[in-house]
């Protein structure tokens, strides 16, 4: 007796659990059909009903000596329809249709991933194509336990789920999506990539996109060699900031590996960086003093270095880091070049400084005056000739003055016609006035 009701007990049990339901061999799933194998003695599935979108999904099935084979052809207008809430209908042992249940977990069809899904690291809304992404699913789940939205309703008959919109919020490296049958696809993200660098003599700020936002997923290569994270200042999905000094004018290569992906290598300019430059008279020509920063190559003795200054050539360079010596011809008499604001180019191993130096010839410059017994003195640079300077005392033109001046125009004396108690002088050579104080 209780062998009996144990054996009726167990009926109920597995029939209530779907026992009765169809029980597929074989499940394949393709761009171009569905195809569920059965025992031919066994139930089958012959149609799917989408209950929201009011659509049938029918199996044409073929048996074939112990198999039946039950296919779908599949193309994009079919497979856009396979959302929504779905119930599976079968031929009963009793001979009636039943239309009550839905798939179990195992016999939902993989779904078809075409192409590559790579979305930002910063996350966003990104499409995966393919089919059958969505059968028995209302969301995405990223292993562990991370919950991926659909972007729209998927009793939506207007949804495209063949190119589904997911909200998804970001992350780093290589990660997991799952379906209910246990599939997994193995997903990565778009790859870094470097847009700009720029530096502030101190550290290198990079731009672009696809960075993990953390230092334990990524690795700077500075000339191919690994930054120590220590130097990381800031790191977000499109900027970067390291530490990063260079004295020397030269080409760096920079990438970084983020998340196990490679970007793309960078080349990033240190130039010269001219900031400050003397003047010579244009009649004589002279010495050319620059000061600045980055003003010759890591290999002094192979450097390849040249300074333009307008059209004008200065020749006989000699470099420092920070400082360059040439010397520049002077402009014959009657030539009407211009010798204003000319535009000063330095070239070291073909890289060129991009900032506005201007350069313009007899640009007077005093550096200190004297007044020995009566007489004034000035020392500097550029002070013209007798015919060409003018002097102004008290912003007043002293038409009588008898003034000296050497041959390479450095010092400038005169006695003025009344005692000076304090100087303002205001010094007029060629086009420009320096008032010394």
């Amino acid at each position: 007796m209780k062998i009996i009701f144990l054996i009726i007990f167990l009926f109920f049990i597995l029939k209530s659990d779907g026992v009765s339901s169809p029980v597929p061999k074989e499940i394949k799933s393709s761009n171009e059909s569905l195809i569920y194998t059965y025992n031919t003695s066994g139930l089958y599935y012959y149609k799917w009903v989408f209950e929201d979108l009011g659509y049938e999904l029918p199996f044409n099935c073929v048996n074939d000596s112990s198999i039946r084979t039950c296919i779908v052809q599949m193309n994009d207008e079919t497979a856009k329809k396979l959302h929504g809430s779905m119930k599976t209908c079968f031929i009963d042992i009793d001979g009636t249709s039943n239309c009550q249940f839905t798939l179990r977990k195992n016999e939902y069809p993989n779904p078809v991933i075409e192409g590559t899904f790579k979305p930002q690291t910063k996350g966003g809304q990104t499409i995966m194509k393919g089919y059958y992404l969505v059968l028995g699913i209302t969301y995405f789940t990223i292993l562990p336990d991370l919950r991926v939205k659909f972007v729209g309703s998927l009793e939506d008959e207007a949804m495209d789920v063949t190119n589904l919109i997911l909200d998804y919020k970001g992350g780093c490296g290589q990660r997991n999506l799952k379906w209910p049958n246990d599939f997994v696809y193995s997903f990565n993200h778009s790859n870094p990539n470097i847009d700009n660098i720029s530096s502030d003599n101190s550290s290198l700020v990079v731009v672009g996109s696809n960075f993990c936002n953390s230092s334990d997923y990524v690795n700077i290569l500075i000339d191919g060699i690994q930054i120590d994270k220590s130097n990381i200042i800031l790191i977000d999905h499109e900027l970067f900031e390291v530490k990063y000094n260079q004295i020397y004018c030269k080409s760096i290569n920079v990438n970084i590996i983020s998340g196990g992906l490679q970007s793309n290598i960078f080349k990033f300019d240190f130039k010269p960086l001219p900031i400050k430059i003397n003047s010579v008279p244009k009649s004589k020509g002279g010495l050319i003093i620059i000061t600045g920063h980055r003003l010759s190559s890591p290999q002094a003795n192979n450097s390849d270095i040249s300074i333009n200054i307008g059209k004008y050539v200065c020749k006989n360079v000699i470099s420092t880091q920070n400082e360059i010596n040439c010397y520049i011809d002077g402009i014959p008499s009657g030539k009407n070049d211009s010798t204003i604001g000319l535009q000063v180019k330095i070239s070291i191993n073909g890289i060129v400084n991009d900032n506005g130096l201007l350069f313009s010839f007899d640009v007077p410059f005093i550096s200190d005056f004297i007044l020995p017994q009566g007489e004034v003195k000035l020392i500097g640079d550029c002070l013209g000739t007798i015919k060409s300077t003018q002097i102004y005392i008290d912003d007043i033109e002293q038409l009588n003055l008898t003034i000296s001046i050497n041959d390479k125009q450095t010092a400038l004396s005169f006695t003025p016609l009344n005692q000076i108690k304090k100087i303002k002088t205001l010094f007029n050579c060629q086009w420009y006035k320096i008032k010394c104080y």
